[in-house]
């Protein structure tokens, strides 16, 4: 599928200035507390599931 965006390197793209979006990364306890009212699960499973998720979620930094 074509973007029609230019190709940039990884230089060109990391000298940019990042966009501050606003959003925020929750912590493990709040998408814990998040998946047990909207699964109806307990908060032992919720949190397993939530560390288990944790790192499809992460961002790399430099």
């Amino acid at each position: 599928m074509d973007t029609d965006r230019p190709y940039i390197t990884n230089e060109e793209m990391l000298a940019e200035e990042p966009v501050n979006s606003g959003i925020q990364p929750q912590s493990v306890g709040a998408v814990a507390c998040c998946l047990g009212a909207v699964l109806g699960i307990g908060g032992t499973a919720a949190n397993i599931i939530a560390v288990a998720c944790g790192g499809s979620c992460a961002v790399p930094t430099q």
